[in-house]
């Protein structure tokens, strides 16, 4: 009989802006359940204090990153995942992990990743329950009709269709049926097309390149 696969090798990816002292909080707590994880820091504030952020929670993380792009704060909030992006194609890639989960700075974990996060398989996808637009649509901001926001979602799904041959019949954020869908069961171009969402965890060698 066959060896079971190795667990998935985890790393923390910490994604803040603001709030050193709820971030040192979070990170002692994060620490306490996973000493042996790595905790890679990006910080997306204003690149001039960064500094002051590295100072004091240098203790708690292994590497830190700024993202250095001349952007608003808006922006940053709004388009997190091309920050994280940035990150993989300018540092993360170098790390040592192969499944990251990200945590935003006011997040709380109470467990440990490999506990959370079991039943995890090398270039396993896990995604967190997400729902049908038509389902948030009359109430949620950013898909609410006849606004800007949602033309601009539109044009995203549109790129998506153009540019990865993105299978409408898989809604972009309607994947309630697919929770824990697992990667392999996704064609190329689903897999390609997903890449631009944010997920907690996904795999090093599924990230865009």
């Amino acid at each position: 009989m066959a060896n079971p696969p190795p667990p998935p090798q985890f790393a923390c990816l910490f994604w803040f802006y603001k709030s050193p002292e709820l971030c040192e909080n979070r990170l002692r707590i994060f620490r306490r359940h996973n000493p042996d994880t790595p905790i890679y820091g990006l910080f997306g504030g204003n690149p001039t204090e960064a500094h002051l952020f590295e100072q004091r929670l240098a203790p708690w993380l292994d590497d830190f990153y700024v993202f250095i792009q001349k952007r608003t704060s808006h922006w940053k909030w709004y388009h997190g995942d091309q920050m994280i992006m940035d990150w993989f194609r300018q540092r993360g890639q170098r790390l040592n992990w192969d499944t990251v989960f990200i945590a935003q700075w006011d997040m709380l974990v109470f467990d440990a990743l490999s506990n959370q996060f079991s039943m995890l398989k090398k270039d396993e996808l896990l995604l967190s329950g997400l729902r049908p637009v038509s389902q948030v649509d009359p109430w949620w901001y950013y898909v609410r009709p006849n606004s800007p926001e949602r033309e601009e979602y539109e044009r995203f799904i549109d790129y998506v269709r153009v540019r990865h041959e993105f299978e409408l019949s898989i809604q972009p954020l309607g994947l309630d049926n697919y929770a824990g869908l697992m990667w392999n069961q996704l064609s190329p171009n689903s897999r390609q097309a997903l890449r631009w969402y944010r997920h907690m965890p996904f795999s090093k060698n599924k990230a865009v390149s």
